[in-house]
């Protein structure tokens, strides 16, 4: 599994259209998807789940990948630059 923390960059935060966003480009991945936010765990590639969060720009999220193909996960945080800008160390 790899875990990741982001800051939200997009004005609007998490709602409708980045939301939507961020699921469409993860629901392309195989595997599954979990986001963490103001101590919610979601599925991050459903929309519903997603906008129950409620992150607002600024916010710190975390994506769970249940994988261990890095490659694979820096590819997506490139496709989700203008949502999301990667947050400090990772692991």
């Amino acid at each position: 599994m790899i875990q990741r923390q982001y800051k939200i960059v997009s004005p609007e935060g998490l709602h409708a259209r980045p939301a939507a966003q961020l699921v469409k480009t993860l629901s392309a991945c195989p595997f599954p998807v979990q986001l963490f936010c103001h101590g919610k765990v979601v599925n991050a590639k459903s929309i519903l789940q997603v906008l129950t969060v409620g992150a607002g720009s600024g916010d710190v999220l975390a994506l769970h990948y249940d994988t261990g193909e890095l490659d694979r996960v820096l590819l997506l945080e490139q496709e989700l630059q203008e949502l999301l800008t990667v947050d400090g160390e990772q692991e």
